[in-house]
């Protein structure tokens, strides 16, 4: 008679090598859960159409205890900017630089551009000092406050998180588009041609029922 469940037969990775790389992604994945603010972390490794490796981390409420941990539906709030900067009119690339100076022992007109802004390369703060943590107003009062202020890094040399950046960064794309409506243009752009249909903008009660707990 046949055993009604067979004993499972290992099969050999056909890239070992790639196996061990995705082994380094995971352990690399479970010891940044240490890092203070970090609650819970879902990622996916993909080559062209195919999905090689995902997993999910942590917990999908880091305050509750008996939370359970995130899965391949759960949302986290990454991309929340709608058009923060308002309508005022797109700075040019060379006002962007004006008034920004790095810390050394000669101040040198800083090359913060847009591409840098966009790569996390800029050297700009996290944030403009005593605001909230994303800028709403005009990007000339910004950038008048930004005087003030220093650069965290010499631009192009080092990666450091910003959100203001990604804040000008908005205004410039939504004052460039025929609408001026930054939501719209990532949603027909970006949003829509990838099928990325649980990424958006609007907390509407499913995708909050869906939502991880911030820190």
């Amino acid at each position: 008679m046949c055993p009604q469940h067979p004993e499972l037969v290992p099969l050999a990775h056909p890239v070992p090598v790639l196996k061990e790389a995705l082994e380094k992604v995971e352990k690399i994945l479970h010891q940044a859960l240490s890092a203070p603010g970090l609650a819970a972390m879902s990622a996916v490794v993909i080559h062209n159409d195919t999905m090689l490796w995902t997993g999910n981390f942590g917990k999908k409420n880091g305050s509750d205890p008996a939370s359970g941990p995130p899965n391949e539906y759960t949302m986290y709030r990454s991309f929340t900017i709608n058009n923060p900067l308002g309508m005022a009119p797109a700075p040019k690339q060379q006002s962007l630089m004006d008034g920004l100076e790095e810390v050394g022992p000669a101040p040198r007109p800083s090359s913060v551009i847009l591409r840098r802004m966009a790569s996390q390369l800029s050297g700009l703060p996290r944030r403009l000092r005593s605001t909230s943590l994303l800028w709403k107003g005009s990007t000339q009062k910004a950038l008048s406050l930004l005087k003030d202020d220093v650069l965290v890094a010499d631009p192009g040399t080092r990666c450091h998180y910003s959100t203001l950046a990604f804040s000008l960064l908005a205004h410039v794309l939504a004052a460039h588009t025929a609408q001026g409506d930054y939501q719209r243009w990532v949603s027909e752009n970006v949003l829509e041609p990838l099928g990325l249909a649980d990424t958006g903008f609007d907390l509407t009660p499913p995708v909050r029922a869906r939502l991880a707990a911030g820190f």
